[in-house]
């Protein structure tokens, strides 16, 4: 016992511990049973409680065992969780055997249904043994993702030896498509290269050069050109974040002369964005949500700025809007524009006129603007009025905001 105590302080005597029987047998000096009937000697006296240790599998309950009668189970619960592992079971299986692209086999699992898709880096899709028509698509993408990423073009050669590994070029070796295409030969990437051509999906230059369609779209005499080109843009940012999340070329996710007629149309609403042509459920999936805020974004700014310059306000005034829409409080924007806060709340009042929709919370505590809507709830609507009814630290200016917007609601 002083040899445990030693060891193991005054924890061995109020709650149990784990002890190797080693330290025992090196400290008394005797043998694995000696020590095991010790023990038992003890528990026998009342002296301790002893576990024999055991070299078999066994099950510890860690509370009070429950009686049969109480005991309740959720087969439904069980069987149902059964049945999903079973499934999860069968995909894995599945996922060995299948001869589609794995990829896109973990998106199905996962409810992306893309039957097109190809990873082009799975042992299926660079493998020997895939059809021909397979073996196209894949190097068509190859094609697609290059010319996307050299948008100034590049020629038929340049094409070949970046996709097979062989350029030396600087601007070729950074390339992440570089020797991609590494397992086919160069007469292959040439047939691809025309097939394409004659289904227009690609352009070729006088020079030589070959690039996408729309890579750098031709000006159109519209007044609303700037918006357009402007909407372009963002749609193509949008696509490149989209096409780098799902590792698909940026034509494949949505092609070109998709954007640019959304750029035109400005498709507002999930109807009006599927009417567009070309444009699918599928893609809708993948960049639908982002490509509707853009657009109703842009036609916001644009209609803000249409009523800014048909009202003539002065560049000022814009200036004090920016500040609002971003969240500014009064005294922030007093302070960056050195103009006194009656000024400023002048100046809001007008654009709430324009723009009764603008959100004027930011701008002051909003237990002080409640506190004045209060009192304007009573009747109260002339300034010195309210003034005199309100406490001594809520300003002129901050009144005469909170006024203007009750008075456009």
């Amino acid at each position: 016992m002083y040899c445990s105590s030693s060891e193991f302080g005054n924890q061995i005597f109020t709650d149990g511990v784990k002890a190797e029987l080693s330290f025992f047998i090196k400290q008394l000096q005797i043998n694995f049973n000696d020590i095991n009937d010790l023990f038992d000697r003890l528990t026998s006296l009342g002296l301790a409680e002893y576990d024999r240790p055991t070299f078999s599998q066994s099950v510890k309950l860690n509370s009070t065992r429950i009686k049969t009668k109480n005991l309740q189970l959720d087969m439904d619960s069980n069987t149902k969780q059964k049945e999903l592992a079973v499934e999860r079971l069968k995909s894995m299986v599945d996922f060995v055997y299948t001869d589609k692209c794995r990829f896109r086999f973990i998106l199905n699992y996962f409810g992306e249904d893309d039957n097109t898709y190809r990873c082009g880096k799975c042992d299926n899709c660079t493998g020997r043994n895939e059809e021909i028509e397979s073996i196209d698509d894949f190097v068509e993408e190859k094609i697609y993702e290059l010319l996307d990423e050299f948008q100034e073009g590049l020629k038929q050669n340049d094409i070949i030896q970046i996709l097979l590994g062989s350029s030396e070029d600087i601007d070729h070796l950074t390339s992440e498509l570089y020797a991609s295409c590494a397992h086919f030969d160069s007469e292959k990437i040439k047939e691809c290269i025309q097939r394409m051509l004659n289904r227009y999906e690609v352009e070729k230059s006088t020079d030589g050069m070959f690039t996408l369609p729309g890579n750098a779209p031709e000006p159109e005499q519209k007044d609303d050109y700037e918006d357009y080109l402007e909407l372009f843009n963002k749609l193509r940012e949008i696509r490149k974040e989209v096409s780098q999340r799902f590792n698909q070329a940026a034509q494949m996710v949505c092609p070109d002369d998709v954007l640019k007629e959304i750029a035109e149309k400005k498709p507002d609403t999930l109807t009006a964005l599927l009417a567009v042509t070309g444009f699918n459920q599928r893609m809708y999936n993948k960049l639908g949500e982002d490509i509707l805020r853009t657009v109703n974004e842009l036609k916001e700014r644009s209609n803000e700025s249409a009523k800014l310059k048909d009202n003539k306000v002065p560049d000022s005034i814009k200036q004090i809007l920016e500040l609002v829409k971003k969240r500014y409080s009064l005294a922030d924007i007093s302070s960056l524009t050195r103009l006194p806060e009656a000024v400023i709340s002048m100046q809001i009042e007008t654009l709430l006129g324009l723009f009764p929709a603008l959100d004027i919370d930011p701008l002051m505590d909003i237990k002080k603007a409640d506190t004045i809507r209060d009192k304007i709830s009573e009747g109260y609507s002339s300034l010195k009025e309210l003034k005199a009814l309100l406490p001594n630290d809520i300003s002129y200016a901050e009144i005469r905001i909170v006024l203007a917007k009750e008075n456009v609601l």
